[in-house]
């Protein structure tokens, strides 16, 4: 697996990452702009196998809300945005696109999600989804598309 090496601006949470992710989303949630403290996170998703995950107690997770899915990470040190991880459904993981040096070969991304909560509006050609189950089910389908496909690329 060709690999890109991640990390935090400390430097205290550094890990590897496939080449190639699931796909990149901009998420404009409310808990994603509390995370990032930014108007929405850009990202990149990966299945379990695309994450060598850092070391334990580097970076310190968080569940933003309860029953939440996913487990936000931040560098226990700087506390940037590293790394989220699913906790129920596939094993994800979810990588802001700040972790990843400025030489990496990143895809566009697909589509802005929770577009109905946006802080403010992104003048793009991309689709914007309003409403958690357009958000989700668009989501679900780049990564059922990804995860299907994955072994006819070259």
């Amino acid at each position: 697996m060709e690999t890109t090496r991640c990390r935090c601006s400390c430097g205290h949470v550094q890990f590897n990452v496939a080449k190639t992710p699931l796909v990149r989303l901009c998420c404009h949630c409310t808990i994603c702009q509390d995370f990032n403290s930014a108007a929405y996170a850009d990202i990149l998703i990966y299945d379990g196998a695309g994450v060598e995950a850092p070391p334990e107690g580097r970076v310190a997770y968080k569940s933003y809300k309860s029953k939440s899915p996913i487990l936000r990470g931040k560098c226990a040190k700087c506390e940037d945005p590293i790394l989220e991880q699913s906790v129920k459904g596939p094993k994800l993981w979810i990588v802001p696109v700040s972790a990843l040096p400025e030489t990496a070969e990143l895809p566009n991304p697909a589509a802005h999600i929770y577009y109905e909560t946006r802080i403010q509006d992104v003048d793009d050609s991309l689709p914007k989804y309003t409403g958690a189950l357009k958000s989700n089910l668009v989501m679900m389908k780049h990564l059922l598309a990804a995860k299907v496909f994955k072994g006819r690329r070259s």
